[in-house]
Formats: C-alpha cells, structure tokens, sequence
C-alpha cells in the first residue's frame, strides 16, 4: 500500500498562526527566546525596548512576552497595557529577575499579567504559553523539548 502524502493544514500547531512580540534588552536572552519560540512555530517580532515594541502596533499581537526592566523609559508593565490598547485579546507574560518591586511601585496586582522568574527553563515558558492560550480555549502544540 503506498503511503498518503502528509497534509500539513490537517495537523498545523496552532502556535504556527500566532505573533509574538518579544521584548527583551539583553540581545543573548533575546536570541535564545526568539529561537525557541521559532522551533515551537510562533512567528517572533523581536525587539530590544518599549518605543521598539510601539512601532509594531500595526501588526497584529498575540501574545506579548516582556521583561519587566526595559531601557528607554517604558517597561514591560506599560509596553503591555499599552499594547491591550490597540490588541484587547493579547495575552501577556512579563519576565524578570526584579519583577516584584516594579510591579508594587506601579500599584499593580501581581496577577494581573503571568510572570516568569529570571532564570526560567525552556519547559516553564513552554506552560507559559499553553496556559495563556488555553485561556482562549487553544493549547498550541509544542515540542517536548525541556532545558
């Protein structure tokens, strides 16, 4: 019996029709992310600080995964509530390794936005990701690839 062709559109990822912005200052951590979420099929918009991130709000966002600590003036927290403005349905997952202290000083509740401690492994930001688009009733499909 000679064997079907796979039919890609039949079993796609869902992670394959979604857009993250990565906002990330420091290029290594920024490199590793982008690279990871590329092997799970996202498709990454890189950048290295907030007015960066705010020069993308004509594409559309899915999810945005920020560090918290951003140079340029806006952090992870403004670049997200600035982004919900244009993209309501956007997911977040801020990182940081001083998250908390930001979080209280801007008088914002810490589960307002998923966080990720500084340093993560490869399968927490993997949960990350299916947790926030299991909230829309989506589990992307990933790789069981753990760091």
């Amino acid at each position: 019996m000679k064997e079907q062709p796979l039919d890609v559109d039949a079993v796609t990822p869902a992670s394959y029709e979604r857009t993250v912005l990565l906002v990330e200052d420091d290029a290594d951590v920024r490199d590793m992310l982008a690279n990871q979420l590329e092997a799970w099929h996202y498709t990454v918009i890189s950048v290295a600080d907030g007015i960066a991130a705010m020069e993308r709000l004509d594409q559309k966002i899915d999810l945005l995964l920020a560090d918290v600590i951003l140079p340029g003036g806006m952090n992870g927290i403004d670049v997200a509530e600035t982004l919900e403005d244009t993209w309501p349905d956007m997911k977040v997952i801020l990182v940081s390794g001083y998250a908390d202290a930001v979080l209280a000083a801007k008088d914002i509740p810490k589960d307002r936005y998923p966080l990720l401690s500084k340093p993560f492994r490869t399968n927490e930001l993997r949960m990350a990701l299916e947790e926030a688009f299991a909230a829309i009733g989506e589990t992307p499909i990933t790789t069981p690839q753990q760091t």
